[in-house]
């Protein structure tokens, strides 16, 4: 028979097998004075006393020599639930803002899935909470570095192994993602509460977490005094503050997003022709005049992914060339096209077209065409910024509605 049970923390724990006993002991997780019982046996009995596990301990190594930093972090209380929690809710809160500031750049830039995602309503607090894994990665990542988080060290806590020694990187990882199961509930909102509640509990009537109890790790707590509570409570105090603020931004955000996704599309009325057209009501419009006195209608997407910039100049007995040549040289400084460009027809009618990039705007898409009506120039401008082909859609059918609300009705394609 080979089912052991032991105590832990007045837990009993198993059954194990002698083996699992032996790595507790290598581990410093059981010792000789720890109480084991397995079947037959009339009473618990201090491990050392049972002559079978006595002489299994003594053929493995014994556990290393403690420090005495860690002897004095061992003689510390262990920390009560509210230091704890307090110290968690403010370290998480900075690495899942941290986490989803620099994932929300990077894949902003990279993909169009991302963007499209980021115009639904609840978009961000969704993915604060896909982020909480990857901020519970640079938590773990911080205790490597510095010894500490800043919630703990600011409230006095410490988190060691049960010998009173830092946790390696590749520990504190595993904690972190027991922590993350049964400790946060994997972030699935009303999950969390139950196990928050559960930890609570098990920290009140003096028992470990679950999540610390398995490797036996120990978050102890040191004296702290008024200036030291003093300053976690102005951080605290000014975290929750920016978090609210923008809780409130990102909650009218929402109220916008929920609106565009309702009305899908607006029409645009034309004022220098009176057609009017469908836009996709993801782009925000805006009536501009140029420093030249022209008027410009302005349609910025939503997500700053793309802007066009739509508007007639008059330039009566001008052929297309000619404008198109002033056109270039007055944007050359604003605009890099990679070449002149070509001249075409668009529904009968002339046309220009050129393509380029923005100046300092690494990545950018510039598109221009011109098209001549009479002594009318109407110009279709836009930049994209990556990634493009999240907005390229939207740009197409933007460019197609505006032609349609220039164009004589004999000459606009019939779909």
């Amino acid at each position: 028979m080979d089912g052991w049970w032991y105590l832990r923390d007045d837990e009993r724990i198993g059954p194990v097998s002698t083996a699992a006993l032996q790595h507790l002991y290598q581990q410093a997780l059981v010792d000789a004075r720890t109480l084991v019982w397995q079947e037959g046996m009339a009473a618990w009995l201090p491990l050392g006393q049972v002559a079978a596990l006595d002489a299994a301990m003594h053929a493995v190594p014994p556990p290393a020599p403690v420090t005495a930093d860690a002897v004095l972090r061992q003689e510390l209380p262990m920390a009560g639930r509210w230091r704890r929690f307090f110290a968690r809710l403010f370290d998480l809160g900075w690495e899942c803002l941290l986490v989803a500031l620099a994932a929300g750049f990077l894949l902003d830039a990279v993909s169009a899935g991302f963007v499209a995602w980021t115009n639904l309503p609840g978009w961000d607090e969704a993915f604060v909470l896909l982020s909480l894994p990857f901020a519970l990665a640079l938590d773990a990542l911080c205790y490597a570095a510095f010894g500490n988080t800043p919630g703990k060290a600011l409230l006095g806590l410490q988190l060691t192994s049960i010998r009173g020694e830092r946790l390696t990187l590749a520990a504190c990882l595993i904690r972190n993602l027991r922590l993350w199961a049964s400790g946060l509930g994997l972030g699935i909102p009303v999950v969390s509460l139950f196990t928050l509640a559960r930890q609570s509990g098990r920290l009140h009537k003096g028992m470990q977490a679950s999540y610390d109890e398995e490797a036996g790790d120990r978050v102890h707590a040191r004296p702290i005094g008024r200036g030291r509570r003093a300053a976690f409570g102005t951080a605290f105090g000014a975290f929750a503050l920016l978090l609210g603020a923008s809780w409130l931004a990102g909650l009218e955000d929402d109220i916008e997003r929920a609106g565009v996704a309702a009305q899908k599309f607006y029409v645009w009325n034309n004022p220098d022709t009176g057609e009017d057209v469908l836009v996709d009501a993801r782009w925000e419009f805006a009536s501009q005049t140029n420093a030249y006195g022209t008027r410009m209608f302005v349609f910025t997407e939503r997500t700053d992914h793309a802007q066009a910039i739509f508007g007639p100049e008059d330039a009566p007995g001008m052929s297309l060339s000619k404008y198109v040549d002033g056109f270039l040289h007055n944007m050359d400084a604003t605009m890099r096209f990679d070449d002149r460009g070509r001249f075409a027809e668009r529904e009968e009618l002339p046309v220009w077209e050129g393509r380029g990039t923005m100046p300092g705007r690494p990545g950018s898409v510039l598109l221009v065409r011109i098209l001549q009506i009479d002594d009318t120039f109407w110009r279709f401008i836009v930049v994209q910024e990556p990634p493009v082909d999240y907005s390229s859609p939207l740009v197409d059918f933007l460019e197609q509605a505006l032609w349609d609300s220039v164009l004589p009705h004999a000459l606009r394609p019939t779909t």
